[in-house]
């Protein structure tokens, strides 16, 4: 039964961790990894070309 306790708290502990960033409504952290994303998907491409 503990380790049912166990996986609930890591469970909060992520969603603790992604709210910080949210709270602010801002989130840096998703809007800046979707374009860093993006572009690092297509450097191929970029240089290649």
């Amino acid at each position: 039964m503990t380790n049912g306790t166990q996986d609930s708290e890591d469970q909060r502990d992520t969603d603790q961790d992604a709210e910080p960033p949210t709270p602010d409504g801002q989130e840096p952290d998703t809007d800046q990894l979707q374009p860093d994303s993006e572009p690092a998907s297509h450097p191929d491409p970029e240089p290649g070309g």
